[in-house]
C-alpha cells in the first residue's frame, strides 16, 4: 500500500505535476493585485510633497511633465501701527525676489517669467489653472538668466506706472498671489528657492511713507510665504 501511494504521488518532470487532490502537499494558487494609495504609507523617508521641499520644480517641455511654481503670500495690512496709534499709508514702491536655486547651464536664453494669480491659490490649484490664468495679460516680469550663471538672486522693484502690475484691489484683501513658468532655447528644469529656503524664498516687501503728526516715516512692510508649491502636468 505504501509503495502504491508514493508511486500515485511521483512528479513528472517532463509533464505537469500528477499528483490526486488528497495527496500531502497540494495548494491552490490565488493572483491577488493590491492597488496602492497614493500617499497612503506614511513608513516611507525622504520623500516630500510638491512645496515641501527647499526648492519649487519649473519645467517647460521636459519629457516627463511640465511644472508651474505657484506662490501666495500673507496679506498686506491696510494701516500700520507706531505706539499705540494706526496710521494708514501711501505705497511707494513694491518689491518682489525669487531665487533661481539651480539650473542646467547647457540650455542658453533661459528666461523667468513672474505671472499674476488669483489671490484664492491654494492646493486645489492645479496644472490646468496654471496654464488658464498663466496669459500674456497677467506677466508681471520676465527675467532673463545669463547662459553661465548656476543660482541666483533675482529681485524686482516696481513704483509709479509699474505699480499697476503689482496692485492689490480691494476685494483681494491685502493678498498678493504668482506664478512662475520658463522658456529657453530647448526644453529644460529649474529649482527656485521655496518658503523653506530661508533667504533665499520668495519675498513680496512693500515701501510706504506714514504721516504722522510728529514726522513723515518710510516703512517697509514685508509679506512671508503664505502658500508655496508647484503644479504638474502629470500626475505623481
Amino acid at each position: 500500500a505504501l509503495a502504491a501511494l508514493a508511486l500515485a504521488c511521483q512528479e513528472k518532470l517532463a509533464a505537469p505535476a500528477e499528483c490526486p487532490d488528497l495527496c500531502p502537499g497540494s495548494f491552490e494558487i490565488i493572483d491577488t493585485v493590491i492597488t496602492p494609495i497614493v500617499d497612503g504609507d506614511s513608513s516611507f523617508d525622504g520623500y516630500a510633497r510638491a512645496g515641501q521641499g527647499s526648492s519649487l520644480r519649473v519645467s517647460w517641455q521636459f519629457p516627463v511633465s511640465e511644472d508651474r511654481a505657484v506662490v501666495r503670500f500673507v496679506a498686506r495690512p491696510d494701516s500700520i501701527t507706531i505706539g499705540d496709534t494706526s496710521y494708514a499709508y501711501v505705497l511707494d514702491s513694491v518689491s518682489l525676489a525669487i531665487t533661481l536655486a539651480y539650473r542646467d547651464t547647457a540650455v542658453k536664453n533661459l528666461v523667468l517669467y513672474l505671472y499674476r494669480l488669483p489671490p484664492t491659490v491654494d492646493s486645489t490649484f492645479t496644472f490646468a489653472d496654471a496654464e488658464a490664468a498663466f496669459t500674456p495679460a497677467s506677466i508681471i516680469d520676465s527675467i532673463l538668466v545669463h547662459d553661465t550663471l548656476v543660482a541666483d538672486r533675482f529681485q524686482r522693484f516696481y513704483s509709479g506706472a509699474d505699480l499697476a502690475k503689482v496692485a492689490i484691489p480691494p476685494s483681494d484683501s491685502g493678498v498678493l498671489a504668482f506664478g512662475v513658468q520658463i522658456r529657453a532655447a530647448q526644453g529644460t528644469g529649474v529649482r527656485i528657492g521655496s518658503q523653506s529656503a530661508g533667504t533665499d524664498a520668495p519675498s513680496f516687501i512693500s515701501y510706504v511713507t506714514v504721516p504722522t503728526s510728529d514726522t513723515t516715516l518710510t516703512r517697509t512692510v514685508p509679506r512671508i510665504v503664505r502658500y508655496g508649491s508647484y503644479v504638474s502636468q502629470s500626475v505623481p
